[in-house]
């Protein structure tokens, strides 16, 4: 889900992207799948038997198929106000959804054709044309932020169309995959430093729009602090402490001129008052309070939901890049393709840093 502006109105709606794509996904799966069903060994992967290269297109579909990133506007409650007016964090969070959608569609399509390829009945050379280009939607994501000339792209895919099996195909492009990997970690943490600069600006904003609230609150707690001590003073003179009035009278917590020269039980009904007074005050604002308070929470909840999204997000990619070497390697069991386990742990580390 994402936020759309008109720019001719300026109107803002929300848009489900990717949406409608992982359904025919999912139906071209479904359809690639019934042909084989029942089936755990296919023909013309390794030449011969092979491993059914659905599990691989379903279990991309289940990690890279959904996810949120942007602070939600839609979902927002207490600090939607807070969007208005826009801000460029927000634009850009916008436009980093729209390259999420893009590249993940584009990889699950990628995913979705390997199995489609995988069954049909033409020469392993013709497969890995299918192959190369099935890729081509993934080329300009996989180059942006890449040192990856045009050059070597085509060598790639020239490499990967030359492979005499489908496995040696696999390999072959298997370049391109880790490069589409580190796209998506580029993607990543653009959000997460794009989205900690948004929730930085909308604090501010919620801050301003309760800026009297927060003064009010900091002078209670003040005066009510000076009170406490002078009923502690209060109860050091009682105690003996022959120099307790004289710290009480001058340290500017009798704020009535008139008991200046009040004995110690005048005193101390006048510094009880004042924390009642306080406590009915505070009492009085408790909405506002809980307002301030809560409106907090929604955008600390919100802000920490998107990191852990990020970080599970990232751990996904890495782990259906890892999946895709394995595969490639002539692993069978399509249980070790996404094993995350696999996974070295400094990558492991780097992908969940954020969750």
């Amino acid at each position: 889900m994402t936020i759309r502006t008109d720019k001719r109105t300026g109107n803002r709606s929300t848009q489900c992207t990717g949406g409608i794509a992982l359904i025919i996904l999912a139906l071209a799966l479904l359809n690639a799948g019934c042909s084989s069903m029942g089936k755990s060994m296919k023909t013309g992967f390794l030449g011969g038997e092979s491993e059914n290269l659905v599990p691989f297109a379903e279990e991309t579909i289940a990690r890279l198929g959904g996810g949120s990133y942007p602070l939600a506007q839609e979902t927002a409650v207490l600090i939607r106000e807070f969007f208005d007016p826009p801000f460029d964090e927000i634009t850009r969070l916008d436009q980093s959804l729209v390259d999420v959608d893009d590249i993940t569609t584009s990889v699950m399509k990628y995913s979705v054709d390997l199995v489609s390829i995988s069954e049909m009945k033409i020469s392993a050379r013709e497969k890995a044309g299918r192959l190369a280009d099935s890729f081509t939607p993934m080329r300009e994501p996989a180059q942006k932020h890449l040192d990856i000339s045009d050059e070597d792209f085509d060598a790639i895919l020239d490499e990967v169309r030359d492979a005499d099996d489908f496995l040696a195909a696999l390999r072959a492009i298997q370049p391109l995959i880790d490069a589409t990997a580190v796209y998506f970690g580029f993607l990543m943490s653009d959000i997460e430093k794009t989205l900690n600069g948004a929730a930085i600006i909308i604090d501010g904003r919620i801050e301003k729009e309760f800026e009297s609230l927060t003064e009010f609150l900091q002078t209670m707690e003040e005066r009510k602090q000076k009170a406490l001590i002078g009923l502690k003073l209060i109860h050091d003179h009682r105690s003996g402490d022959g120099e307790a009035l004289v710290q009480l009278r001058g340290g500017n917590i009798i704020l009535d001129e008139s008991l200046a020269s009040a004995d110690p039980d005048q005193l101390e009904s006048y510094l009880v008052e004042r924390i009642t007074l306080m406590k009915e005050l505070l009492d009085t604002i408790g909405p506002d309070i809980a307002l301030y308070r809560a409106t907090h929470e929604e955008l600390d909840e919100q802000h920490q939901r998107v990191l852990t999204n990020v970080g599970v997000a990232r751990l996904n990619f890495l782990t259906w890049s890892r999946a895709h070497r394995r595969m490639s390697s002539g692993v069978k069991d399509p249980a070790k393709w996404f094993d995350i386990r696999e996974l070295p742990e400094t990558l492991v580390s780097a992908a969940v840093k954020a969750i």
